[in-house]
């Protein structure tokens, strides 16, 4: 019995595996209008959230890979792909976080897009008008980011139900509990069968009984 209460507690009482996260590569925003201390609020509102969520390329790493990318310097949508497919690919990145900011006396423009490696293609795309003070920009881009990185929640909780699926400790494998019920089986008959069958001429419930 004590082998069968260490077995269930351990079943019960065990850690899941840990998986890691995705690693996701942030780089630097274009801005046209917006102060350099706004776009800074904004690209660390978006560290935050990414960290949140996965694992954050170091921003060296980041801006080391998108210099040797000639087309990190381009405008265009499809080069802008390209660089974060190579950023991507630089940094062992799974996800890579775009996108540009406007200003136009107090209307804001963000654009935001999430690139995935896998598909090296853009997943997610969004856009919104924002009015007032620049200095509140980065905070009303928060409900933005909330969207944009939902893909990277639901990769992490992917990854966590195949470790959870392949692997199993020992003590959730049919094995280890068909041994154990084996054990406490004979340990049962070992204990029962002499009071069975016992005679009635002796107090000893372990006496030898003679074969006819």
């Amino acid at each position: 019995m004590a082998l069968l209460a260490t077995l269930v507690a351990a079943a019960g009482c065990a850690p899941r595996p840990v998986v890691r996260k995705p690693r996701v590569a942030l780089l630097p925003l274009r801005a046209v209008g917006v102060p350099v201390t706004t776009r800074a609020a904004v690209r660390e509102r978006i560290a935050r959230e990414v960290r949140a969520r996965g694992e954050l390329v170091p921003s060296a790493h980041v801006d080391r890979a998108a210099a040797s990318e000639p087309s990190c310097a381009a405008q265009k949508p499809a080069a802008r792909a390209r660089c974060a497919a190579e950023v991507c690919a630089r940094t062992e990145a799974r996800y890579a976080v775009l996108g540009a900011l406007g200003r136009l006396g107090e209307t804001h423009l963000v654009q935001l897009s999430l690139f995935d490696a896998r598909s090296r293609a853009l997943s997610r795309s969004l856009e919104r008008t924002l009015e007032g003070r620049a200095e509140a920009l980065a905070e009303a881009t928060t409900p933005l980011l909330r969207d944009l990185l939902a893909p990277l929640a639901a990769t992490t909780a992917r990854r966590q139900a195949e470790a959870d699926a392949s692997g199993k400790p020992w003590y959730r494998r049919a094995w280890v509990w068909i041994v154990a019920g084996a054990v406490l089986a004979g340990a049962a008959a070992a204990i029962t069968l002499p009071l069975i069958l016992r005679d009635g001429s002796s107090g000893d419930p372990y006496e030898n009984i003679p074969l006819p």
